[in-house]
């Protein structure tokens, strides 16, 4: 079952970590989730304006930029190291 560490992914200094993944697919799937549940319905309480890969401190990185229903625009960061290119 996939976890999420309880950073909250604010900065890339408090990135979530997503473990218990069997893969890339599964990985990105996860930020997803986490997005619905942290902030509801995407295309309705969210929507997402930029992803963008980032590799930092030998980690890797994937920073989503989000715009909230009241117009607020929030960065999100996920730790992808632990499953980023398994399953390739």
């Amino acid at each position: 079952m996939v976890s999420y560490s309880a950073h909250d992914g604010s900065t890339i200094e408090n990135a979530i970590i997503i473990s218990d993944v069997h893969d890339h697919f599964e990985g990105i799937n996860a930020e997803y989730l986490y997005l619905e549940n942290k902030f509801g319905k995407r295309g309705v309480e969210w929507q997402l304006l930029k992803q963008e890969l980032l590799n930092e401190n030998q980690n890797v990185y994937d920073r989503l930029i989000i715009q909230l229903s009241d117009k607020a625009v929030i960065n999100v960061y996920f730790n992808l190291t632990e499953f980023f290119g398994k399953g390739f």
